[in-house]
């Protein structure tokens, strides 16, 4: 593949993920000294530090219990196993990542885990109606989150989240505490208040942005591992096809439900395949796994 282009999509990708992670930062720190003055910076800030450090790690088995998930082994679908051997080896992985089958009729698939202990799932949905190629792109789609740490960053966005939730809440009850001051004469500031108030939304739409930002790479990565862009291609679109509604899609394909970009976690299908399109008229780095 075009290295220009590549390398083009990597930096943008890397600049967009650190200001917005610096931004979620930046709000917490805003939050903290509308709350608290200096001191809240330094609460705010320290806090991050010693949840990220000693929060508690819910191991990624509990997940898979609750979905009732059955690990894949080589009997099962060898196709597959190969596969993801093959993809965690390009992608320079130290294990091969364990697969696992979610018997559900929705089409998904999705990694979970840390560094140490990860697993990617498949739906049985997914697995029904795409091809081996299809598949192969999406196991190398998971294999690019877990390669560029997206499970990592997307958990320290979440505690980002968490603690701007936190302190609104405690921001909120100072204020209440200090309405009847309000109602004997002094001065309301609604900047703080409109701070203390919206930060969390702020926040929410930080971490959906991030989560695009993310998509975006693990598209372009994959693409790498397989040199297949085709097989992603077409795998996106049958998952959006049936997310829609085949009939639907059929009948009212201008009509359908159309989601604010705000509000997404991923891309739009439509722009994902114009990057894949993009990528794809470059020359393999590597064949098709399957």
């Amino acid at each position: 593949m075009n290295r220009n282009l590549l390398y083009s999509h990597k930096i943008n990708n890397l600049i967009q993920t650190s200001i917005l992670l610096m931004t979620m930062t930046g709000v917490i720190g805003l939050l903290g000294w509308t709350v608290a003055g200096n001191r809240g910076i330094i609460f705010a800030l320290l806090s991050i530090l010693i949840v990220v450090l000693f929060s508690p790690h819910v191991p990624p088995q509990l997940l898979l219990r609750a979905l009732k998930a059955r690990r894949f082994s080589a009997l099962d679908f060898p196709q597959l196993f190969n596969a993801a051997a093959l993809i965690a080896e390009r992608a320079d992985l130290d294990f091969v990542p364990e697969l696992y089958y979610i018997p559900s009729d929705e089409m998904n698939a999705f990694a979970v885990g840390d560094s140490k202990n990860v697993a990617i799932c498949l739906t049985g949905g997914l697995i029904q109606r795409l091809t081996g190629r299809e598949l192969v792109a999406i196991l190398a789609h998971e294999a690019a989150h877990i390669r560029n740490k997206d499970l990592m960053v997307m958990r320290l966005a979440v505690i980002a989240g968490r603690i701007t939730e936190a302190l609104s809440f405690f921001g909120k009850i100072l204020f209440i505490i200090s309405l009847p001051a309000f109602i004997g004469g002094d001065v309301v500031f609604l900047a703080p208040l409109f701070i203390i108030i919206f930060a969390p939304t702020v926040s929410i739409f930080l971490q959906l942005a991030l989560s695009r930002t993310r998509e975006f790479e693990a598209d372009r990565l994959s693409t790498q591992l397989t040199g297949d862009p085709a097989a992603l291609i077409t795998a996106l679109q049958k998952i959006e096809t049936y997310q829609q509604g085949f009939w639907r899609n059929l009948l009212l394909p201008r009509w359908y439900y159309h989601q604010s970009p705000l509000l997404r976690s991923h891309p739009a299908t439509s722009e994902r395949i114009a990057l894949l399109r993009a990528l794809e008229q470059q020359p393999a780095r590597y064949p098709p796994s399957a």
